[in-house]
């Protein structure tokens, strides 16, 4: 079986009583009861049983913080492409205005400020992604996406892989301003999903996660006929018109039956 990189989360709120688990930053399942967290009582812990047995895994970073992240936050942190740093604090922006923004961290347990600063915020950096994640015709292998930023800069995209800025294909047009298009090749198999990942330089984290999937198309032309064999009275006329009506009604493609059998050649 080959070897893949995922990204575990698990999140746990000792008020509610909830354990969420996510995988590759998407809620993958969740457990609502009270579970006995392990309480480090030295320098170092270690993952594992409760005997010590390590897990059959290769783990190569490992976070932990004093509060149940948020599923934004969670995804935030799946999507980002810069390292984290010490004492992050995600914010909260719905519906707040460009601007400056003045803030005060607190220490656990105290209502005491320890220190204050502001920043700069320029606004939500990718708007009005279109067309949205969506279907697209049968047969479609691309889409044309045009996306809005609030500051002249340049946008990139990827398909089906997450990757930093740097290595994304620029837009085909826009670069330098705030409007930005271009036409994305995406998967014309039905049977997948093609996931667009958007970044800008002018907030390189942030990232506009899409996806498209083109239609199958049509078998068959309409309308589709098929003969129906009544071996019981239920089925037997006045019956058969209800029964090819609820048909009809119900059925994704439309059929047109007949109690007449046909006569073998």
């Amino acid at each position: 079986m080959a070897r893949r990189r995922v990204a575990l989360a698990l999140t746990y709120s000792s008020t509610q009583g909830r354990l969420t688990m996510y995988l590759d930053g998407q809620a993958s399942g969740q457990i609502n009861k009270p579970i006995p967290m392990p309480a480090a009582d030295g320098q170092f812990f270690t993952i594992g049983d409760s005997i010590g047995n390590r897990p059959p895994l290769l783990i190569d970073e490992v976070r932990i913080t004093h509060n149940e992240k948020t599923a934004a936050e969670i995804q935030y942190d799946f999507l980002r492409a810069t390292p984290f740093g010490n004492n992050e604090v995600l914010l909260p922006l719905t519906g707040l205005s460009a601007g400056a923004i003045a803030y005060s961290v607190t220490q656990a347990g105290s209502t005491t400020s320890c220190g204050s600063a502001t920043a700069a915020y320029v606004g939500i950096p990718i708007t009005n992604p279109t067309p949205a994640s969506n279907l697209l015709p049968p047969g479609a292998i691309s889409v044309s996406l045009s996306v809005l930023t609030p500051g002249a800069t340049s946008c990139g995209y990827s398909v089906n892989a997450q990757v930093s800025y740097s290595a994304l294909t620029p837009f085909d047009k826009g670069q330098g301003s705030t409007t930005h298009s271009a036409v994305i090749q995406v998967l014309g198999d039905p049977s997948r999903v093609s996931d667009v990942y958007v970044r800008c330089a002018i907030a390189p984290d942030y990232v506009v996660h899409l996806q498209y999937r083109a239609v199958s198309a049509a078998n068959q032309p309409f309308p589709r006929i098929a003969y129906t064999f009544a071996q019981n009275s239920s089925l037997a006329s006045p019956n058969l018109a209800g029964y090819a009506l609820w048909a009809l009604i119900c059925c994704p493609s439309p059929l047109l039956f007949s109690s007449d059998r046909p006569t073998p050649a």
